[in-house]
């Protein structure tokens, strides 16, 4: 397919000119039933025979070059055909690889997430175990603790009671001591009283 009719090929002016030069040979010359030229000099043209020929010869040898192009253009086709067919099947090659891989990687991906799932299962399993037994120790722990305070206000009970019992017998002492000395006190009184009375009467007889 041409990208501009009156460049030819390629964009190829020379090629342009040729086809103008065909176009005038065939004008001027008619084509047999067995495909032979035949050199008809149709009626208002006038032509130099050797020039005629020797554009017909530039014309016949352009066409074999345009025949051994068009012949390349047709394998060097072919072959980006099957450069394409080829390519195309590397690419679906790929493209299954790339499935695969995909498929592969979402069944790593899928064990990974079970796995996953499993390990925190058993964790929330083993979270729930030492929960309960800190629950446990904890309830042990109070109960140890009641324990302690209720040992702790008995001791505090028996204490105050020894305590009341020390402070009894310090007020027995106290009182016992009081009254010793109170006794003590009248019997030194009433012998100063008899010295006293004494020594006065012996004044007195005098």
């Amino acid at each position: 397919m041409f990208a501009d009719p009156a460049m030819g090929p390629c964009g190829s002016p020379h090629f342009a000119r040729v086809l103008a030069a065909q176009s005038m040979l065939d004008t001027a010359r008619g084509l047999t039933d067995d495909g032979i030229l035949r050199g008809e000099l149709r009626e208002g043209w006038i032509m130099d025979g050797s020039r005629l020929d020797h554009l017909e010869g530039r014309v016949e040898e352009q066409s074999r070059n345009w025949e051994r192009l068009f012949a390349d253009v047709g394998r060097v086709d072919r072959k980006i055909d099957t450069l394409g067919i080829a390519v195309s099947a590397r690419i679906d090659r790929v493209d299954r690889k790339v499935d695969a891989l995909g498929i592969a990687v979402s069944a790593r991906i899928d064990r990974v997430d079970q796995k996953v799932d499993a390990l925190g299962i058993a964790l929330s399993a083993r979270i729930d175990q030492v929960d309960l037994k800190i629950d446990a120790l904890g309830i042990a722990l109070s109960a140890r603790i009641d324990q302690v305070d209720l040992k702790i206000d008995a001791l505090g009970v028996a204490l105050s009671a020894r305590i009341d019992q020390v402070d009894l017998k310090i007020d027995g002492g106290i009182a016992g001591l009081r009254g010793e000395l109170a006794t003590q006190f009248h019997w030194t009184i009433g012998i100063m009283t008899a010295l006293f009375t004494a020594v006065l009467a012996a004044i007195l007889t005098r």
